[in-house]
């Protein structure tokens, strides 16, 4: 018996010897002499030739209008979304929400807000859409989760119709597992890289936030609902979320409008460095023949507090000075109806956050001081250093 088990054994060992498990290590060689090619991107920062990208966001922050601006970006090559574009080709949208009519509504409304011939998309956008559609690339077997046949036919239609763009949306109907489970999300996100690679298409995946309980989640890698396999798999990934209160108020935007602008932020990047600044989208309706108003999003360059501080504190300190001479000065006080922060908003256009970092900064470096301009009436206002106080002072 014992001797049987030896043979057995050693049978298995010279099998597993004759398979070439692993080759002989590979040399460098010299890097100053390797011509390396350059990183290539479909659109800059967001969708690479090969590879897997993500966008996480909420209901209602605009993921879907953001993933349809960016295929309407590539079949024509501009950068509707403030990232260049650096190749060009056609695009396939799996939308697994949404039905065909109201995708026609978008992409053309789309088309429309930036003066693109919808005729353009005809040949080169391939639209999939609705609740019913089957996408599911795994299949979960009693042995576990195992790739679906439609894998295989993905690959064989991107390649036949040249897709330089695959839009999945949303992510959670392309599978039939647990979200939670992190080998089995890991198992789904491994079919999508093998059709990736397979064909050198991006991929675009449009997943849902978890439960958030009140939390910013602008550029939280961990917001996806499920597991963190999903974004650890991912090469780029970013979030969209709508403008929080307190970036409405450093940006100067009313309460009653913060709604319609989003930030898209990088959560996960392996390929590039640090980001150091959102990219901004504004809201707004498109008006379609049929009566229908569409929402689509444009590009919004939101102010830089910073540099708004230092290029406008020339046009404040001269506003001191005038309403001085008028005998009607600002005042540093927020309940007086001559607050100098209302009148930045109002006079110069500068958000509020931003005026009254301005108006300390002014203050406690001296340029402005507030002093008696009524003594008899005990009221006071702002002046600049070094002007004459008047004969009532």
């Amino acid at each position: 018996m014992l001797m049987d088990a030896h043979a057995d054994i050693n049978s298995v060992l010279d099998a597993i010897d004759n398979v070439a498990l692993l080759s002989e290590p590979t040399p460098l060689g010299d890097l100053s002499k390797i011509k390396i090619p350059r990183r290539e991107w479909l659109i800059f920062e967001r969708l690479i030739p090969g590879y897997v990208t993500g966008v996480v966001g909420q209901g209602g922050s605009n993921k879907t209008t953001l993933a349809l601006t960016e295929a309407v970006a590539v079949v024509t090559g501009r950068p509707l979304t403030d990232h260049r574009v650096d190749k060009t080709g056609n695009v396939w949208i799996i939308n697994l929400e949404d039905d065909r009519d109201e995708m026609h509504r978008r992409l053309l409304a789309i088309c429309l807000k930036n003066a693109i011939d919808p005729a353009t998309l005809a040949d080169k956008v391939f639209l999939d859409a609705g609740a019913d559609q089957n996408f599911a690339v795994v299949t979960e077997t009693s042995h576990g989760v195992v790739a679906s046949p439609n894998v295989k036919r993905c690959i064989q239609h991107i390649k036949k119709h040249e897709i330089s763009l695959l839009i999945v949306d949303p992510f959670v109907r392309a599978h039939g597992v647990s979200e939670n489970d992190n080998r089995a999300m890991d198992a789904v996100i491994q079919q999508f890289s093998k059709i990736a690679q397979a064909t050198g298409c991006a991929i675009s995946l449009v997943h849902h936030t978890g439960k958030l309980n009140g939390r910013d989640i602008a550029g939280d890698a961990d917001a996806g609902r499920g597991a963190s396999a999903f974004v650890n798999a991912l090469r780029v990934c970013h979030t969209i979320t709508v403008m929080s209160g307190k970036d409405a108020e450093t940006l100067g935007i009313p309460e009653a409008e913060r709604l319609t602008y989003v930030r898209l932020d990088r959560s996960k990047a392996n390929l590039l460095p640090p980001a150091t600044s959102a990219s901004w989208f504004h809201r707004v309706g498109v008006d379609l023949d049929n009566g229908d108003n569409v929402g689509v999003l444009e590009i919004w360059d939101a102010p830089r507090v910073e540099t708004m501080n230092d290029d406008r504190k020339t046009d404040f300190v001269e506003l001191v000075e005038q309403r001085w001479r008028e005998g009607n000065p600002l005042a540093s006080a927020p309940n007086s109806a001559r607050y100098a922060v209302n009148a930045m908003d109002q006079v110069l256009g500068i958000p509020r956050a931003a005026g009254k970092k301005l108006l300390k900064e002014v203050i406690a470096s001296g340029l402005v001081k507030d002093a008696f301009f009524d003594k008899r009436n005990k009221q006071r206002g702002l002046i600049v250093n070094g002007m004459d106080l008047g004969e009532d002072n």
